[in-house]
């Protein structure tokens, strides 16, 4: 099974097949009623200008504004979305997953739907990683620009590549005080004051039902240290970003799905989404958490037994031969 999914992932057929299904999905999205609900309610707004319409910092505006110059919404949402599954692609094979597997997961497919922009943060995840493993703190620093835009996604991992790229920690810091300059310029000094006051409580009166992360899931955060290798470190931070941290919607699961994962992890997403769907209410949503953090304990239990085993294969290697 391994030789075959490898053999798939980088065939030539891969990009051939990816493309075919990203036009499917964009037409698809384009016919579809309702499609980009979010885009046309808050980001199409946002990226003509209004910095105040998302729950975002007010920064976050910058990265959609080049949107702004069609004339319609729904073209912009469109574009929007060939942007993302072209990101996507990148961001899939550098971070060695199935590209197919983020683009078509129940919750990505939702994502797309909704026309969401979590492809920005991690897109700024990819920048930070290229700029840590070629020892470029200012690439890393223009990452932290971006994953600051949506910072309940983008805090932990900028917390992991500050402490991979300790030894610049002033050179990551230039890319973020100005923007930091250029935004008090641009709203006041008092913006982040006011953005905090706005948050989808303030407008929904109760939390939004895509809201499903549990902050008791934290408790899995110490995990990371178990990890062994960077890419597998990341992996995890991303999977408690999804599952734990607050106003991170069951729609942006695709965030850990860049990485490698099992078929039944795979599948674990469509059951979960399938019962929500099937308890009929918009709290059933909280069933699909049970996806990453199967993930993240099959990371534990696989990093666990590879320790265990590996003291035992080092003393037979060192043993005298009888």
């Amino acid at each position: 099974m391994q030789t075959l999914r490898r053999r798939w992932n980088f065939s030539r057929f891969m990009l051939p097949t990816y493309i075919s299904v990203c036009f499917g999905l964009l037409v698809g999205l384009a016919t579809t009623p309702y499609s980009g609900f979010d885009y046309n309610a808050t980001f199409d707004a946002v990226a003509r200008g209004c910095e105040t319409c998302a729950y975002y910092p007010y920064h976050f505006s910058w990265f959609l504004r080049p949107l702004g110059i069609f004339a319609d919404w729904k073209t912009a949402y469109i574009v929007w979305m060939g942007v993302c599954f072209v990101l996507l692609w990148f961001i899939t094979k550098a971070f060695k997953g199935n590209p197919l597997i983020p683009l078509l997961a129940g919750t990505s497919i939702w994502n797309w739907w909704l026309g969401q922009v979590d492809v920005i943060p991690l897109a700024g995840v990819l920048l930070a990683w290229i700029g840590t493993h070629r020892k470029q703190p200012l690439l890393v620093s223009l990452a932290f620009v971006i994953l600051s835009a949506k910072p309940q996604v983008g805090l932990l991992p900028m917390l992991l590549f500050l402490w991979w790229n300790r030894d610049y920690w002033l050179q990551l810091f230039i890319f973020p005080v100005v923007a930091a300059l250029i935004s008090f310029a641009a709203y006041g000094l008092d913006w982040p004051l006011r953005w905090l006051r706005y948050t989808p409580d303030n407008q929904f009166a109760t939390p939004g039902a895509h809201y499903v992360s549990n902050p008791a899931l934290l408790l899995f955060l110490p995990g990371v240290a178990l990890m062994r290798t960077r890419l597998r470190k990341l992996q995890y931070i991303m999977t408690v970003v999804c599952c734990a941290v607050p106003f991170v919607g069951a729609y942006s699961y695709f965030l850990f799905l860049v990485f490698e994962v099992r078929w039944w992890e795979v599948l674990a997403g469509y059951i979960g989404l399938a019962a929500a769907i099937a308890v009929n209410s918009p709290r059933g949503l909280v069933i699909v958490i049970a996806q990453p953090v199967l993930i993240l304990v099959r990371l534990l239990y696989t990093e666990w037994r590879a320790r265990s085993i590996a003291p035992v294969v080092v003393e037979k290697a060192v043993s005298p031969t009888a």
